[in-house]
């Protein structure tokens, strides 16, 4: 057992996953040269090889695919042991770890998070802010406000929301493309890598306009469209309080954004999950009619 350490396997199942040694230093936040250290190391201690090393990256042995399995199935048994210690906590101090797109947490719920913190002064607040879906079952977030229509079988939690969207552009694009009269010229910022043109644009007031560059962060697309890069659909709640923006279409639920809050079904006892759901939840709620843009067009 001192010899078999859950770090060693941590490791070697990141190099296994990503076949490649930097990648695989990032997801455990170590130094490249520390993976290759201990691999080298377990291999040579145990007279075995795990990967064959190419040019290109790492590649299993066949040992190393029969650990894979093993390793794999220890690993889940420490993820779901971590998740039912920590959900059985009840105190309000110590760490939570709360994921949400940067476009929530910039302005709309920044003052509540303050909040939060100066209500709940012992729950250290760690924010996790990007696109990528936090795994909850590995605890790689506690707690999570995530736009899906679909979230994963083993989360539990209650959608708050379906998020409004329209069109906006600044005054000068929309004089210069006549925007509000008969179009001529003038694009879309895109949002997502694709082909063919999405229903987003299909069923908007500018169906024939081109989409031109994709940008992923909601709040980036907010500012090229306010650089006069092009027209956006943005969720109303972020363009809407911006006075360098028009809304030049009716709101719409394309692309839709239903705003679920989310935990792991073993969290849910845990009191810090709960204080902060329960606090979201609620400050959200306040916050429907900005969300939906239900305010009047024009």
């Amino acid at each position: 057992m001192e010899r078999m350490n859950w770090d060693n396997i941590r490791l070697f199942l990141a190099l296994a996953r990503s076949n490649n040694i930097r990648e695989a230093a990032d997801r455990c936040n170590v130094s490249y040269s520390t993976i290759s250290r201990r691999i080298d190391a377990f291999e040579r201690q145990h007279s075995v090889r795990l990967f064959d090393r190419f040019p290109s990256g790492f590649a299993l042995t066949i040992l190393g695919e029969e650990l894979l399995v093993l390793a794999e199935t220890i690993e889940e048994r420490v993820l779901e042991a971590d998740r039912r210690i920590f959900g059985q906590e009840t105190t309000l101090a110590g760490q939570i770890k709360l994921s949400m797109v940067d476009a929530m947490a910039t302005g709309l719920l920044m003052p509540d998070l303050a909040d939060f913190t100066q209500i709940y002064p012992e729950i250290e607040l760690e924010l996790d802010i990007g696109y990528s879906t936090a795994d909850l079952s590995r605890r790689e977030t506690d707690l999570a406000l995530r736009f899906t229509q679909n979230p994963p079988e083993e989360l539990v939690g209650s959608k708050l929301v379906t998020c409004g969207t329209a069109p906006y552009a600044t005054q000068a694009y929309i004089d210069r493309h006549k925007l509000e009269t008969k179009p001529t010229g003038g694009r879309w910022i895109g949002y997502r890598v694709g082909s063919g043109t999405p229903a987003w644009v299909q069923n908007s007031q500018f169906p024939t306009l081109p989409i031109h560059g994709q940008i992923l962060s909601l709040n980036v697309q907010k500012e090229a469209c306010k650089s006069g890069m092009g027209l956006a659909m943005l969720p109303c709640f972020m363009a809407d309080p911006d006075p360098a923006l028009v809304q030049v279409g009716p709101v719409t639920l394309s692309p839709r954004f239903d705003l679920w809050i989310l935990k792991h079904t073993d969290m849910r006892s845990n009191a810090r999950v709960r204080v902060l759901s329960d606090f979201l939840t609620e400050r959200i709620k306040r916050k429907r009619v900005i969300l939906t843009g239900t305010r009047p067009y024009r």
